[in-house]
């Protein structure tokens, strides 16, 4: 038997059952054109002939023939057969292989996100040293060190309320002085109301009063106690009293007032964090 008369064998048989190519190709996955070779014995337009052993069982198959007829049918026929050895029986002659889609969109993806992320790169190291300028101008411009802005303050922690005064009122009683001693008779009688500022001095006690006419974060430590931190509203006061010395920082040192001992002090000619010692001998 020949491969003509094989492949007449199977079309007579795919006619008989009224079957057309396409239906067989279509149950088989076999291409319509390797069946059109295979029945009209066309040795040329079929694959390796490794391929057309498998081809011939399953048409054999598929049309009612059994298995070993199909056998002895494929052994006469490719016994002497000495087909080309080509890609896959799938891919027509002349035509080029098919990529899918998907692996295009894919690699197409890979490609553009690497192209990013190379631009971006070369755009961040072109730019270094603009960033670098912008980061310093940044830093050189903080409110410690320019005073345009307002500081960054520490959180606000509460005072004593011994030693703060949020208010224009007198001091506390408990800081009052003393009363003076009862003069003796025929001594001229003291005036009656002497100012705050010098009953202190006859104390030999000292008395800072910060006025706020912005808001500013101070630290106050007072005859070597624990540091204290307070927030000086716009418009409050506060009111420090100690006898050997006091140490105070200022984060706007711009925006107090100071009296020192009922003395109103000149304002600092700097803005800012400023750190001041009283009594003023010490500075």
């Amino acid at each position: 038997m020949t491969l003509l008369e094989l492949g007449a064998k199977l079309r007579g048989a795919r006619e008989d059952r009224g079957l057309s190519v396409e239906d067989v190709a279509a149950a088989l996955k076999i291409s319509i054109k390797v069946l059109r070779a295979l029945e009209a014995g066309d040795e040329e337009h079929l694959p390796q002939a490794a391929f057309v052993r498998n081809f011939i069982r399953a048409y054999g198959r598929y049309l009612g023939f059994s298995d070993e007829e199909m056998q002895e049918d494929a052994a006469a026929v490719l016994g002497a057969a000495d087909f080309p050895v080509k890609p896959s029986f799938a891919v027509e002659s002349g035509a080029r292989p098919q990529i899918p889609v998907r692996q295009v969109m894919l690699l197409g993806g890979l490609g553009l996100l690497v192209a990013l992320l190379l631009a971006g790169g070369y755009a961040f190291y072109a730019n270094w040293g603009m960033i670098q300028e912008s980061i310093s101008r940044v830093l050189q411009e903080s409110p410690l060190q320019s005073g345009v802005q307002e500081p960054l303050l520490p959180p606000e922690q509460p005072a004593p309320a011994q030693e703060v005064e949020q208010t224009q009122t007198p001091a506390p009683a408990a800081e009052q002085p003393a009363a003076a001693p009862e003069q003796p008779a025929g001594e001229a009688e003291a005036p009656a109301a002497a100012p705050a500022a010098a009953q202190v001095d006859k104390l030999s006690d000292n008395r800072l009063v910060v006025t706020g006419i912005a808001r500013c974060w101070i630290r106050y430590k007072a005859d070597g106690e624990k540091a204290i931190d307070h927030m000086l509203q716009k418009g409050g006061t506060l009111a420090l009293s100690f006898k050997d010395r006091l140490e105070v920082q200022f984060g706007n040192v711009g925006g107090v007032r100071l009296t020192y001992n009922g003395r109103d002090l000149p304002p600092v000619s700097r803005a800012g964090n400023y750190t001041m010692v009283f009594p003023e001998s010490e500075r």
